[in-house]
């Protein structure tokens, strides 16, 4: 078991974390505020000491004053530039890239380091600020001079933290980037839902038939229903934790909408057998390991990020954007995802308890699943675009290479035979037709020798 699924709470809370502008950055508010409480102590301390180092601050309160109140304004205002960039970016990315594309702008650990630095020697220098007193040559002057020199090179620092992020924004909103970045995300998931890889030559495990061996209640008679609690898409189920609830109360439990699925409150999330045994706390544990928010995420939905990489190609395939070049960088990173889930065994579907019982089952996402998910739409929208289909078709001819099983080299072949016909039916040019055929018969003869050549 992976151990995302172990800690799915605590995955799902790192994720809303990750996604929002407030939390490093109030990390970053309080941390400044500390460290300015700190070097002001150090200067109480050493008041009666006239640092000659060379490269503290040196002079007087009103000098001190405006040099704080000046690098307080500058990073404030740098703030707000930031501020309206990252508004800029992300205006950006939605009209080229999709609404649900803002998710991976919004989680970008750059702009959020930038803003919350920003906002840090803004903080700093207004600490320090209000503990500067007296005038020039009067004997109750209190000049901070660790905490101004401090100030200093954290004003510095932000300079060069601007030029990073000015160089950040250009490189991240480029159409390249955004699909690896995404195409990234989606390997990821990958290795966490199918965590384990298979050898070459290695026949992947039949789990389907291993539940059908085992007793497994009817839950369509005699099963308890545990309802949803909000309306809402499914983000994380904590599967260890739902089979150490099965087992100490010697349940069987059917998983209804699993992770990226939409449940509706008051409808069924959970079967529970034997029926007997429910109870308003059991349900209440039970809805305690299934985290339910707004919107979908990358925790344990593969085909979440299948689906960003699929809405960035059609979009590009639009006739507003016309840019087969973007499409076909998706078409490439899906080929790939694709690859590594047919190198990957398949999740089983169900957990044991440690007497081998099963405890927990559901329905997992299966290679036809995510195939249909990667490449349905992207054929229908660029069928008439002959550099995205033979591009297509030899993406398929790359994960029948990897195809262990007769269903798995039909599902291939279905998509290859899909993508043939679109391709009759819409190129006028016959070369271009006889370029797509030719990499069909690749795809087809890839597949007679079975895979993994």
């Amino acid at each position: 078991m992976s151990s995302l699924r172990v800690n799915a709470r605590w995955a799902a809370f790192k994720e809303r974390l990750r996604n929002n502008y407030w939390f490093l950055p109030g990390i970053m508010f309080v941390s400044a505020f500390g460290l300015a409480l700190a070097t002001l102590t150090i200067d109480r301390e050493l008041d009666e000491i006239r640092w000659k180092t060379g490269w503290l601050y040196e002079g007087g309160p009103d000098a001190a004053r405006s040099l704080l109140a000046s690098m307080a304004g500058a990073t404030l205002t740098l703030a707000g530039v930031v501020f309206s960039m990252n508004l800029v970016s992300l205006t950006m990315a939605s009209a080229q890239f999709g609404p649900r594309l803002l998710y991976n702008f919004v989680r970008d650990i750059g702009s959020q380091i930038t803003l919350g630095i920003f906002t840090a020697v803004f903080t700093f220098c207004m600490v320090v600020l209000r503990e500067v007193r007296g005038e020039e040559g009067m004997p109750d002057a209190f000049v901070p001079y660790v905490s101004v020199s401090v100030a200093g090179f954290m004003a510095l620092c932000s300079i060069a933290v601007l030029i990073y992020y000015v160089h950040h924004v250009a490189v991240h909103i480029q159409a390249p980037v955004v699909v690896a970045n995404v195409g990234r995300e989606l390997e990821r998931a990958i290795k966490i839902e199918y965590s384990h890889k298979l050898d070459p030559g290695q026949e992947r495990t039949n789990y389907r038939e291993m539940l059908l061996q085992r007793k497994i209640p009817d839950f369509c008679e005699g099963a308890c229903a545990v309802n949803s609690p909000q309306s809402g898409y499914v983000q994380a189920v904590d599967f260890d934790r739902l089979t150490v609830l099965a087992a100490r109360y010697n349940l069987t439990i059917k998983i209804v909408s699993r992770p990226g699925q939409f449940t509706i409150e008051g409808t069924s999330i959970l079967l529970v057998c034997p029926a007997d045994r429910c109870s308003r706390k059991l349900d209440e544990e039970l809805i305690d390991c299934i985290v339910i928010g707004r919107r979908r995420t990358a925790v344990q939905d593969i085909e979440f990020a299948i689906n960003e990489l699929c809405e960035v190609a059609v979009r590009a395939m639009s006739p507003a954007i016309n840019d087969p070049f973007t499409c076909i960088s998706c078409v490439d990173w899906l080929a790939a995802a694709m690859e590594e889930v047919f190198q990957r065994d398949t999740p089983p579907g169900f957990l044991a308890d440690a007497e081998d019982n099963v405890r927990v089952v559901w329905h997992p996402v299966t290679h036809e699943g995510v195939m249909d998910s990667a490449f349905n739409q992207i054929r229908q929208f660029a069928k008439g675009s002959p550099a995205v289909m033979t591009r297509l078709l030899e993406a398929y001819a790359r994960i029948a290479a990897h195809t262990r099983t007769e269903e798995e080299r039909t599902i291939v072949r279905k998509h290859a035979d899909m993508a043939i016909r679109a391709c009759r039916d819409n190129f006028a040019e016959p070369n271009d037709l006889a370029d797509a055929e030719e990499r069909h018969r690749k795809v087809l003869a890839t597949l007679a020798v079975g895979g993994e050549i």
